[in-house]
């Protein structure tokens, strides 16, 4: 139902209809939901409510402190975005108080749904389709989701559990091939600076480096690479021209982080030296609508300030994310995610993304429950 959501979203938003945010509708009956059968067993969950408490008054207190006491024009967005980051929480409380969810079958599920975008996605590729690219004026395909952002972090997580399985459990290896494909095709800088560096911890986790075949197949690709160098630059220049022209306006930084940088001088430093109090500085406040940097930490800083930032953070890394309850292929692999996370931003706001990090993070703490 979840990926459903984002699919009926995404084609919704393509034919133009009048409504198409059914992936918001959908995700909002589901956290009223939880919320209904948490408040049922309320003595059970004392801490997650004290955190969902003190997280929504820090929320109204940046707002309002923010708009001169007021609610603010664009208050119902920036509410929108205030539960995309509790989301993962909801998610949390249901799989706590439904562990048959954690059954095999769950996971089966899980990889018909990478498996079926996968599909989606060379789709797209092959015969150009608009309706699933990730950008409509150079290459790339996200399938069924809308953002660039979603994608990313869907296949970067995909290749985590597939690189785990096969690596671990000797098995899907068809179905990480079909990722690390997909992962290309996503066109984005961010999945691509992902896998090179899961690749690396592949090479040094089962020392290939010390494996004479292993030189032979680097040597190959460099190989390859040097022979179409020519037709590699040709498809750069006429796939990603915008981001060369950004280069060149702006210089190599720009172009690495899209504009990131831009608006950290732009809107992050305006915010805090011009519109910004006391109270702010301790509970955030902004616009997110407007004044959005996308580095993940600048963001988060915006949004809650020094006191929000550390109690979600620090909760966020305790209940959800855990690196004491994973193993240590998981720890580097969650390491290099929340590094892609830090320079691309819109990660721990990503509501859609949400469900497929707690499944991956249960399989890297061997919750599988056995039929």
């Amino acid at each position: 139902m979840f990926f459903l959501s984002e699919l009926s979203t995404t084609i919704a938003y393509d034919l133009k209809m009048n409504f198409f945010n059914f992936s918001l509708v959908f995700k909002a009956l589901f956290a009223a939901f939880v919320a209904l059968n948490f408040l049922k067993n309320i003595k059970t969950y004392k801490k997650p409510l004290l955190f969902l408490i003190a997280m929504t008054v820090i929320f109204f207190i940046g707002q309002l402190s923010f708009n001169d006491f007021l609610l603010g024009p664009n208050f119902i967005e920036n509410c929108i975005y205030f539960g995309r980051y509790l989301f993962v929480f909801f998610i949390m409380l249901f799989l706590m108080n439904n562990k048959h969810s954690l059954k095999t079958q769950f996971y089966k599920v899980y990889e018909i749904i990478v498996i079926f975008n996968c599909i989606i996605v060379i789709t797209t590729i092959v015969f150009d389709l608009p309706i699933f690219k990730t950008y409509y004026y150079r290459f790339g395909s996200s399938g069924a989701f809308m953002t660039p952002s979603i994608i990313t972090y869907f296949n970067a997580i995909a290749l985590i559990y597939f690189i785990y399985q096969f690596l671990f459990k000797k098995k899907k290896l068809i179905e990480l091939i079909l990722v690390s494909v997909v992962c290309f095709l996503t066109g984005t800088k961010a999945m691509i600076f992902f896998f090179v560096l899961s690749i690396i911890h592949v090479i040094l986790l089962k020392k290939l480096y010390t494996k004479r075949n292993f030189y032979f197949f680097l040597f190959g690709i460099l190989v390859i690479l040097f022979l179409a160098k020519d037709k590699i630059a040709e498809f750069i220049y006429e796939n990603f021209k915008p981001l060369i022209e950004v280069y060149r306006e702006h210089g190599v930084v720009s172009a690495l982080t899209s504009l990131r940088d831009v608006n950290f001088r732009n809107n992050f430093l305006p915010v805090l030296f011009e519109k910004w109090n006391w109270l702010n500085y301790l509970f955030g406040g902004t616009d997110f609508e407007i004044y959005r940097v996308e580095f993940e930490i600048f963001d988060v800083f915006l949004y809650f300030g020094i006191i929000g930032m550390l109690l979600y953070l620090i909760y966020y890394f305790k209940e959800v994310l855990n690196f004491n309850r994973i193993n240590h292929f998981g720890k580097i692999q969650i390491s290099i995610l929340i590094l892609t996370a830090i320079i691309s931003g819109n990660f721990l706001n990503n509501a859609p993304i949400a469900l497929y990090l707690m499944i991956v993070l249960s399989v890297l703490r061997n919750d599988v429950i056995k039929e």
